[in-house]
């Protein structure tokens, strides 16, 4: 991912090791927020025993037709589960596109600040569905 980071540095998820050094590979607070972010709508909600709101809806919808109502839904739901999952930042648009119909692949556009430096990100996140609607 080219997002710019903070200062502080976390473990990669998942983790990486440099095979040279052997150290374990961290990212920055940015790099860390978009992982997080595709972790969310990569995980079914009540996957996580120990945190069942952790995740998102997206999974339901897999064999949906991909019509506007579907989008508007699931771009709902995310931003529902990301402003529960993740406390650093605050979504300030957030729309799913469909770049391509003969396909089924969806991109998630999330457009969030960073709550602690104010910092505004862009980040687009490919979300695969099967075609069903042609």
């Amino acid at each position: 991912m080219s997002i710019s980071n903070s200062i502080e540095k976390r473990w990669s998820f998942p983790p990486k090791f440099d095979n040279r050094s052997g150290q374990i590979e961290l990212v920055g607070d940015i790099d860390a927020i978009a992982q997080n972010l595709e972790i969310i709508v990569n995980t079914r909600l009540g996957e996580r025993v120990l945190r069942s709101q952790f995740g998102s809806r997206t999974h339901e919808l897999l064999f949906e037709s991909i019509t506007e109502n579907m989008k508007t839904y699931m771009t709902q739901s995310l931003k529902e589960s990301i402003e529960l999952n993740e406390p650093r930042i605050d979504i300030t648009d957030m729309r799913i596109d469909q770049p391509d119909v003969t396909i089924g692949k969806l991109s998630i556009h999330i457009v969030f600040e960073v709550i602690a430096t104010k910092e505004s990100q862009n980040l687009v996140l490919p979300y695969y569905l099967p075609n069903i609607s042609l």
